[in-house]
């Protein structure tokens, strides 16, 4: 059965204390403490990075991230995926990052090689910098999100 809108973050939230007989250990761990109030997520643990927006932090961050943007400045749409990612670090309030950075090299990476896609899978996505970044850019025309 398939849930859209408020349906799917009531059906999520009635969901949250189930049992996963395919989760692994590791996400058992980091798991644990996770929660949602009807309002806001707490206990998110895992991989990848959420900091929260800070100028200083984000300009020194911008410095260090030069060298990749020199390295992927002639590949395909990297700047639209560069600006996307900024706008969704934004709306987020959080630092672009070298996650957000990464998904936008491998966008413009994957574009460059292969094209865009017809869909995509994501499993594992941390805090959805590549989810977001895909469901902006338009990159694939169906996203498909799975748990690692």
């Amino acid at each position: 059965m398939m849930y859209l809108g408020d349906k799917a973050i009531e059906y999520l939230q009635n969901s949250l204390s189930n049992s996963d007989a395919g989760e692994s250990s590791h996400w058992k761990k980091y798991n644990k403490n996770f929660d949602y109030n009807g309002r806001t997520f707490s206990g998110l643990e895992g991989f990848g990075s959420f900091t929260k927006y800070s100028f200083f932090i984000q300009f020194f961050s911008n410095i260090l991230q030069k060298k990749f943007y020199k390295l992927f400045k002639n590949f395909l749409n990297f700047k639209l995926y560069l600006n996307k990612g900024r706008s969704i670090a934004k709306n987020q309030n959080r630092i672009f990052d070298l996650d957000f950075l990464r998904q936008a090299m491998t966008l413009s990476f994957l574009e460059q090689k292969i094209g865009k896609c017809n869909s995509t899978l994501v499993i594992g996505d941390g805090y959805a910098s590549m989810t977001s970044l895909l469901i902006e850019s338009e990159f694939s025309k169906k996203n498909y999100i799975g748990k690692s």
